[in-house]
């Protein structure tokens, strides 16, 4: 028998969310139980609010839910934030980069804890001073 594989939800202002997560299965293939929530000019917060909650209604399962948005304190988190305040198992995540991503992709069948500690390691992990790093190696 499978484990429950953890269901995502993207949201982010503009299209951001949406394109991540078509760069994510262009790399790991396409996936299940994971949508994406554009916020675009006009949407307020209770409509919102309303779509996210349809998102994880639609891929949460006993495993729960994980919501990964772009930045704190914007129209989607303070959305997530709602939610996550009158839903059990649901878990926000904000600042989500392509890393972040991808590790969440091939990690879903473990817990939302352990998922959640992992990928904001791999969050901070992946942002890098390229320049720097060649620069210093070449000393």
């Amino acid at each position: 028998m499978n484990k429950e594989m953890v269901g995502i939800i993207l949201i982010s202002h503009g299209y951001f969310a949406r394109e991540a997560l078509k760069s994510a299965e262009m790399i790991v293939g396409r996936q299940e139980k994971i949508k994406a929530i554009s916020v675009v000019p006009g949407m307020d917060l209770n409509e919102t609010v309303n779509k996210l909650k349809q998102a994880v209604n639609e891929v949460k399962e006993n495993a729960g839910a994980i919501i990964m948005t772009d930045i704190i304190g914007g129209t989607p988190s303070n959305a997530s934030s709602i939610l996550t305040a009158s839903l059990n198992n649901i878990l926000v995540i904000s600042g989500f980069n392509m890393p972040m991503l991808l590790e969440i992709l091939t990690s879903r069948n473990k817990n939302i804890a352990e998922i959640s500690e992992n990928i904001c390691n791999v969050g901070k992990q992946g942002i890098v001073d390229i320049t720097n790093k060649i620069k210093s190696s070449l000393k």
